[in-house]
């Protein structure tokens, strides 16, 4: 048996001290590690927690077994990976977590991937889909509808692909689209973990820019995150992004220490950027390395309106 897991994953955390302050990252941010880790089970069990969060699947790390791919973090870059079998069913678990809460990831706590999570608050009650790339309003997809139980859990049975999201929906919670990536041939079990954000954390990240968002699904425009991950599923500083067909109010944005920025050019360790007021449609997020220009993956999208995307540009399923 071999899982993986992959992270659609971004928190939202507002400390106040004298002011309300707003910090977006991803699993990789440090909110408080637990001394120890246990799986959480897809019955909703709370691992005996008093606090009812939950500690999740770790994803893969290198076996270090390979020192010219090891000393490498983009080796996975050249070389071809092995076809998908549509017949092969991989059966795959998504875990939503509230983005309000804190959340650890396995890099924080041993050094694991940034692909998992580690500790996290899950979402109870959400409808998650299984949807096709070539059916963004998923009118047919792949699995029906199955809603997350007490620790955010929905499972279900997708032949392997290279073409699917998930589409998240709940009263209080902001639609959301996340793009895992093309599943890997040959892994037989798959983690999605997917933040899911209140219209009040996402108005307060715009706010933190000085920029104000319609999340109304009449508002003809959507938002994205998008992350970036090397050959170790770890994410990478130095990554811009760049978005197809779209004005410049759209323009990528990036965090320093945590917030996000008004003057950054590019990802920090945590690897993500954003766009906010994205004309809804079809685009292309492209991401390269500032250090040479060498690209490092893209992904294509069809952005609703009042929806946000999470997508993943991971190099070991780039094709």
């Amino acid at each position: 048996m071999i899982r993986r897991s992959r992270c659609c994953c971004f928190t939202l955390a507002a400390l106040s001290v004298g002011a309300v302050i707003l910090a977006l990252a991803s699993c990789a941010q440090i909110l408080g590690i637990d001394s120890s880790r246990h799986l959480a089970t897809a019955d909703g069990a709370t691992d005996g927690r008093a606090d009812g969060r939950h500690d999740a699947v770790d994803a893969p790390t290198g076996d270090g077994a390979h020192p010219v791919q090891d000393a490498n973090p983009w080796w996975c870059l050249q070389r071809t990976p092995a076809q998908l079998d549509p017949g092969a069913s991989v059966t795959t678990t998504v875990v939503t977590f509230n983005a309000l809460d804190p959340v650890t990831s396995p890099s924080q706590i041993d050094g694991g991937s940034d692909m998992g999570l580690g500790t996290y608050t899950g979402v109870r009650g959400l409808a998650v889909t299984p949807c096709s790339l070539l059916d963004p309003f998923c009118k047919a997809p792949f699995a029906p509808a199955a809603v997350t139980n007490d620790a955010g859990f929905a499972t279900f049975s997708i032949g392997e692909t290279d073409s699917v999201f998930f589409e998240t929906v709940g009263s209080g919670w902001v639609p959301v689209h996340c793009y895992p990536g093309p599943f890997i041939a040959g892994e037989t079990k798959l983690d999605v973990s997917i933040s899911e954000f209140t219209p009040q954390g996402l108005q307060l990240l715009a706010a933190a820019l000085g920029i104000t968002i319609d999340l109304d699904a009449g508002s003809g425009a959507g938002m994205l995150f998008v992350a970036t991950l090397d050959c170790f599923d770890h994410h990478i500083a130095g990554v811009t992004y760049t978005l197809d067909s779209v004005d410049a109010g759209a323009a990528f944005h990036y965090m320093r220490g945590g917030l996000p920025s008004l003057t950054a050019t590019s990802t920090d360790s945590l690897g993500i950027g954003f766009a906010l007021n994205v004309p809804a449609g079809g685009h292309t997020v492209a991401a390269t390395l500032v250090d040479g220009g060498a690209p490092v993956g893209q992904v294509t999208l069809s952005l609703p309106a009042g929806v946000a995307i999470f997508a993943d540009i991971r190099s070991l399923a780039q094709h």
